[in-house]
């Protein structure tokens, strides 16, 4: 019966074929759902594409679909016949069915006188599971309870089993599968024992890769890092996870697709908050870059040796080689959290052919003590020589002598070693994160400083709070205290910018006029401003001959001017900079905008300004005024005007440098 049902729909299609004109140029696509190449039984599968004829779209044209096994068209499981829309897509959507054997399989699309094919697979077991993706790992009914990063705003939530994938593909723009109304109520979100609701939002997600070919994830069979290309629901936190919190995710078993099947059983996914490596990337590249992973418990990765009073993880070359091999894993991470009392000093060993294998893979070796990580890059390491890395949270009586203005919070000693000889200075940074100590007012002030082993001085280093954490970035090893500023200035009391003020002050991006003055509404020259860009972006490249007739070699701000100049963030006119003029607020602004992109910082999307005066804006200054003000980084004043040609005054400045280093993560 099924042969004689074939034969008919195979003549129906080339009836319908034989009676359609004949196209000049005929083309047609064919795609299916988020460029995915492998389903599931349950899986909703979309077969899409458009119809060209000579390059123009052809409307209301038929589409014949038909599926098969790969090298076998004459064993076709399935059949569609559509048409296409006024701009020549078509689309047909199905379940796959449970008959559907594993194996390859091809789709073919045929109009009256052109055909295109695709294909995909069908694995062989596929389970019915549901899975979070992302960089975090969370557990399941009757799993161990995985611990995801407290910083974590967003849960995805996939299904082995296709449920509501309603995919707008991106190479499609015509097609429209559905919406994801209705299901929210579908998917509840608890915190603690007592199950409180956690609000949030639900959204549909077509391939969160946006680009890449493939999303790391782990599924609760077994922790393993996965890839895949997949359709998912993403959970958007309204609300921040609270520290060391059980959370609870249940679906209804009610959550519909959009063919109207169902999930049919209710699932309950549970996670935890605690510590994690967190190594998603922002504009700066504050946080540790690469994907997040799980690290390796030391026990699972060497010998652990007491000597006096340090703890040692000798790492096992075998052990580490199994994992830095491993495409999908692209870092060493090693948890050494357990092996001694929190504070207490350890130390990882890493032998000479862990090193070079880490070099050859171009991997980083990342080492965790609780809330203490350090990621040391390749770069970092020492070629064919054994490194050892050490920790200690160090005694209250280290660092009493903390640098003025600044309160003492914690004092950390870092060090290394390269072939049994100690380490002074690394080849490329290495990025250090700490915890923010207990007591802190205000994280925005706090700052890490570096003890001066020679003259017993404290340095500024520099460090930024981000995802709850205290990261910055050293080349060499040292004791480092955490501090938090108590700068700030008898004239700004109750100025409107008094905190970010502050702040920059903290930074060491700004100082007084004084011992206790900042003079917030004193102006500020060329000169002055383009000193604080190269303090901002930390310019330390050499000064560029000179291009300005009036930069004198003995001025102050000349090397600064000239290493601005080098990098294309200020200019002048007829060969002059003007450096004792006061600076304009758009003429502060296009200078801003090129150093935010001089920093790497990405093209905002524009918005429209509607300034009162904005007619006032220079033709040559005003993208780049339209530019920052889209990124937030430049405002109106109390009036809605912009005041264009206005002086500057030394507050506005620093707002504007504030907001440039936290859009770009400095």
């Amino acid at each position: 019966m099924k042969k004689v049902i074939c034969a008919i729909l195979a003549a129906i299609i080339l009836l319908a074929v034989q009676t359609q004109a004949a196209f000049a140029d005929p083309s047609i696509t064919v795609v299916t759902n988020g460029g995915r190449k492998t389903y599931s039984p349950g899986y909703i599968m979309a077969v899409a594409g458009q119809v060209k004829n000579d390059g123009e779209a052809m409307r209301n044209t038929d589409v014949f679909i038909e599926i098969y096994r790969a090298g076998s068209p004459n064993s076709v499981k399935y059949y569609a016949g559509t048409k296409t829309n006024k701009s020549g897509y078509y689309m047909t959507v199905f379940t796959v069915p449970s008959d559907f054997s594993g194996g390859d399989y091809t789709i073919a699309a045929h109009t009256a006188e052109a055909s295109a094919v695709t294909d995909f697979a069908m694995p062989s077991d596929a389970p019915k599971e549901v899975a979070f993706l992302g960089a975090n790992p969370v557990g399941a009914t009757d799993m161990p309870v995985e611990v995801i990063p407290i910083s974590t705003n967003a849960l995805a939530l996939a299904f082995q089993g296709n449920v509501n994938f309603f995919v707008n593909n991106k190479d499609l723009p015509g097609v429209v599968i559905g919406t994801n109304e209705n299901n929210e109520d579908c998917i509840s979100l608890y915190k603690g024992e007592d199950s409180k609701p956690v609000s949030f939002r639900v959204e549909l997600i077509d391939d969160l890769t946006a680009g890449s070919t493939a999303m790391s994830y782990y599924t609760p069979a077994g922790i393993e890092m996965q890839t895949q290309r997949q359709c998912f629901l993403v959970l958007s936190l309204n609300e921040s996870l609270e520290k060391n919190t059980l959370y609870t995710v249940k679906i209804d078993g009610d959550l519909c697709a959009n063919n109207g099947s169902k999930l049919g059983e209710d699932i309950t996914v549970y996670f935890k908050t605690g510590d994690s490596i967190t190594q998603g990337g922002t504009g700066g590249g504050s946080s540790l870059p690469g994907s997040s992973l799980p690290a390796a418990p030391a026990v699972d990765l060497g010998r652990i040796v007491q000597e006096g009073n340090i703890t040692t993880l000798r790492v096992d070359p075998e052990k580490a080689a199994a994992i830095l091999k491993k495409a999908d894993i692209d870092a060493l991470l090693v948890d050494i959290s357990a092996i001694a009392a929190a504070g207490a000093q350890k130390e990882v060993q890493l032998p000479a052919a862990v090193v070079d294998l880490a070099i050859a893979e171009h991997k980083p070796i990342v080492i965790q003590d609780g809330e203490i990580i350090m990621y040391i890059p390749p770069e970092a390491l020492t070629k064919g020589e054994e490194m050892a890395f050490s920790v200690m949270l160090a005694s209250e009586e280290t660092g009493q002598n903390a640098p003025g203005d600044t309160e003492r919070k914690a004092v950390y000693i870092f060090s290394a070693s390269s072939g049994g000889i100690a380490l002074h200075n690394f080849e490329q940074e290495v990025m250090l994160t700490l915890p923010i100590p207990e007591g802190v007012s205000d994280p925005d002030k706090l700052g890490v400083y570096c003890l001066n082993e020679t003259n017993g001085q404290w340095e500024y280093m520099g460090g930024r709070v981000r995802d709850g954490k205290l990261v910055f970035s050293a080349k060499h090893f040292s004791t480092f205290m955490v501090t938090e500023s108590r700068k700030t200035f008898a004239d700004i009391v109750s100025h409107w910018a008094k905190r970010d003020i502050e702040i920059m002050a903290a930074r060491q991006i700004i100082n007084g006029v004084g011992d206790d003055r900042f003079a917030p509404e004193d102006k500020i020259s060329r000169a002055q401003f383009a000193a604080l860009l190269c303090r901002t972006l930390k310019q330390t490249d050499d000064a560029a001959p000179n291009p300005f007739s009036d930069v004198p070699a003995a001025a102050w701000y000349a090397g600064d001017v000239l290493k601005a100049a080098k990098a294309g963030l200020v200019v002048g006119a007829d060969g002059k900079f003007r450096p004792d003029d006061m600076i304009t607020r758009q003429e502060m602004a296009v200078m801003i905008q090129r150093a935010y992109n001089y920093a790497g910082g990405q093209a905002p999307e524009l918005k429209e300004m509607t300034f009162s005066d904005q007619e006032s804006i220079g033709s040559w200054a005003y993208e780049s005024v339209r530019s920052v003000y889209s990124l937030g980084i430049v405002n109106g004043r109390n009036d809605n005007s912009f005041g264009a040609a206005d002086n500057a005054t030394r507050a506005e400045g620093a707002v504007m440098l504030k907001n440039m280093m936290d859009m770009l993560g400095l």
